[in-house]
């Protein structure tokens, strides 16, 4: 490998363990499809990333009409600020604040989601 193939790769690797080490919630969603949850949400909500990886991100939020379109909203558009929701964990409610902006991986936009 050459020097920038070795600083791509520690900076993906610094990035990554950022991501998996924040203490708040991070997930990824990209066409509404979850695609990366951290360790803390994990912690948080009691889902594994395999029951959650590929899922509707609205498939986690109440059976609400309003809450699954407001949630919707916010994974489209920037929001600078965090929103109350009420997300489903894998054992209840889960009471977030919930704030996201548009990120650019792999050719896709998507939503960058931070719960607090």
């Amino acid at each position: 490998m050459n020097n920038v193939e070795i600083q791509k790769t520690e900076e993906s690797d610094l990035l990554r363990e950022a991501f998996e080490t924040a203490a708040d919630p991070i997930l990824i969603v990209i066409q509404q499809k979850m695609v990366w949850v951290n360790t803390a949400f994990q912690k948080l909500f009691g889902w594994t990333r395999e029951e959650t990886i590929g899922k509707d991100f609205t498939n986690f939020t109440m059976d609400t009409t309003p809450m699954k379109n407001y949630v919707k909203g916010l994974t489209r558009q920037k929001t600078e600020d965090f929103y109350p929701a009420k997300l489903k964990g894998k054992h209840g409610p889960v009471d977030v604040n919930i704030c996201s902006t548009k990120i650019y991986i792999k050719g896709q936009y998507g939503r960058l989601v931070m719960l607090k």
